[in-house]
């Protein structure tokens, strides 16, 4: 079984070692050529950065200045007619990553763009009232079909009883269950 070996260290950078890190960025240089170049740690920038806001702050400001740099390159990576198709494939490889780390390190400018926030007032009240106002005609023919209906069975159910009774003198009373 392997044990990490946990390191505990306050990171110290000279303000001459600021600058360096500094001038390296804005060479374009990333966080793990600059620490190779001066002898460091990866983590070690970044473990700086954390304890020194100031740094992290200056740092922060020139990655993205270096990104929008980056972005304003696109359009000479597109131009340029006499490429081979594996020069055109790498440019748009290229074209891609920027787009792709301009949107992580500068994501208000070059992020993607999603507001979902609606803030609009609706009111439905009117197409409420007048969805009503169609309805309820609706409605109230139904009720009436419905009162035309009972008095229809109950007229029926009268003349029925009136014909029974001219027949054979007796009423639907008289009549046993199953023949009601």
């Amino acid at each position: 079984m392997s044990s990490v070996r946990v390191q505990n260290y306050t990171p110290k950078l000279n303000g001459e070692q600021q600058l360096t890190i500094f001038r390296l960025l804005l060479d374009n240089k990333t966080i793990a050529e600059i620490s190779r170049e001066m002898g460091l740690d990866q983590n070690y920038i970044y473990d700086y950065a954390v304890i020194d806001p100031a740094f992290a702050k200056r740092m922060k400001e020139i990655r993205v200045m270096v990104m929008h740099n980056h972005v304003d390159t696109l359009l000479h990576i597109t131009k340029g007619t006499d490429r081979t198709i594996g020069e055109a494939a790498m440019a748009r490889v290229e074209s891609d990553n920027i787009k792709w780390a301009a949107s992580k390190v500068v994501p208000d400018v070059y992020g993607d763009s999603i507001n979902l926030n609606v803030n609009h007032h609706l009111d439905l009240s009117k197409a409420l009232l007048e969805a009503d106002a169609r309805v309820l005609p609706v409605l109230e023919a139904r009720k009436v079909l419905e009162v035309f209906e009972v008095a229809e069975a109950i007229e029926v159910a009268e003349i029925k009883e009136n014909l029974l009774i001219e027949a054979t003198g007796a009423t639907f009373a008289d009549l046993p269950d199953d023949m009601k």
